[in-house]
């Protein structure tokens, strides 16, 4: 393990001596990091801004949530309303075969006034 690491290293300075020699350290010091397995880690600490960014995309993702919510509530009352608007036409013909039947009744009681009395 240890002898392929070492070549591996020994062949990474040998290639990067083809280079410049600032891009060729920097390069080197980086594959040679990859090789041993050397991780970096690195992280702001909290600030104002670091804050404030953060409590924006909490306050997006809240309010994509609740545009979703608002999106399923109007699927639902289009829906809804969809019924009704195939609704409103039986009921409007409904309203008037009962107003012709309302009309019809006062008529035939006329006729049976006017013939009741002659």
């Amino acid at each position: 393990m240890w002898g392929a690491l070492l070549l591996s290293s020994v062949l990474i300075i040998v290639g990067a001596s083809f280079l410049s020699e600032s891009i060729a350290v920097g390069n080197v010091r980086m594959y040679l990091a990859q090789a041993i397995g050397i991780g970096m880690n690195v992280s702001v600490l909290p600030n104002e801004t670091n804050t404030i960014a953060l409590q924006l995309e909490q306050k997006d993702l809240r309010l994509k949530e609740q545009v979703a919510q608002l999106n399923e509530r109007e699927r639902v009352f289009e829906v809804q309303q969809s019924s009704e608007q195939k609704l409103a036409p039986w009921l409007i013909l409904g309203g008037f075969l009962l107003f012709g039947l309302v009309l019809l009744n006062f008529y035939l009681d006329f006729r049976r006034r006017t013939k009741s009395i002659a």
